[in-house]
């Protein structure tokens, strides 16, 4: 296992009795150095190097493949030819791949739209779901990986070569699985935190969704009680000319200020209908405040007498 290490070196003309700032550094040599080197000849843990960039992108992938066991008995002949371990993690990686890009394109297909379809939402809930399986299974690989790195005696008997020939390792000699085992960790890591963060996006996006129907909801809640309060108020005005309308003697026909007088009454009835529509609907609005109020653990506001 290889990590990237960088050599640098401050100026030649500087004090050195004085400090020299990042800026003035400069970079001498860039190249790998094995882990398992750096902590024998540096003394230090190979969990300390958990956070150090391992080279993962080029080369073979981390892992103690085995070319062959054999087994023979004269019932039994056992042969494992090169199988890599942790098949899980490369599963996990392209799950987390996947689910990513579906991630990436729903919201940006849902924030180019000015209206969000069903299908998308049904999306969304689907890309969810997923990612909360993924997030739950990238954190059981990690923490089955860190209890295995809590086992001493695990980690020496994984030098199956040795153990075979009757040479197992001391407790505390086994630096190569135990770098290798902290690079999955690391990586299952990795994993469960990208998991994280696009269950968090998701979790925004479907949020601000909800903010978005409630508010076109009221809207139309509003425009629907407006109507209902005009046709309270036309119904209240249509009455007296519904009356008035009758073909019966009402001796109205031979006043001459009538017809002016009875429109001015209907327009009174209209006016007078909507007004006490619109405070029936600020008091019902009130109330609903307090009460929402009241439910969030707020103070109800006290009435000067």
């Amino acid at each position: 296992m290889d990590a990237r290490c960088t050599t640098i070196q401050a100026p030649a003309d500087l004090d050195p009795a004085s400090q020299a700032a990042p800026g003035d550094l400069q970079v001498e040599e860039v190249h790998k150095v094995s882990k398992v080197k750096l902590c024998r000849d540096n003394g230090i843990q190979p969990r300390d190097l958990r956070s150090l960039d391992t080279d993962m992108r080029h080369g073979a992938h981390p892992s103690s493949n085995v070319s062959c066991v054999t087994h023979r008995s004269p019932t039994l002949r056992i042969y494992c030819s090169r199988i890599p371990p942790l098949s899980e993690i490369h599963t996990l990686s392209r799950t987390s791949t996947e689910l990513t890009t579906r991630a990436n394109q729903l919201l940006k297909s849902m924030s180019s739209q000015d209206v969000i379809s069903t299908a998308q939402m049904q999306e969304m809930i689907e890309v969810k779901d997923s990612n909360e399986v993924f997030l739950r299974a990238a954190t059981s690989v990690k923490d089955a990986v860190a209890e295995i790195l809590s086992e001493p005696d695990d980690m020496r008997k994984m030098y199956l070569t040795e153990l075979r020939n009757g040479k197992a390792r001391e407790l505390g000699d086994d630096d190569e699985v135990e770098l290798l085992l902290e690079t999955y960790l690391k990586y299952a890591a990795s994993l469960t935190l990208n998991a994280s963060r696009n269950l968090q996006r998701l979790n925004s996006a479907s949020q601000h969704l909800t903010l978005l129907l409630s508010s076109t909801r009221n809207r139309l809640l509003h425009l629907e009680i407006r109507l209902a309060i005009a046709t309270l108020a036309v119904s209240s005005a249509a009455l007296p000319g519904a009356i008035l309308g009758m073909n019966l003697t009402n001796h109205f026909e031979d006043h001459p200020w009538a017809f002016y007088a009875v429109t001015c009454v209907i327009a009174l009835i209209g006016v007078i209908a909507t007004q006490a529509g619109r405070a029936g609907l600020r008091v019902a609005r009130r109330v609903k405040m307090e009460q929402a109020g009241l439910l969030a653990g707020g103070k109800p506001a006290v009435r000067p007498p």
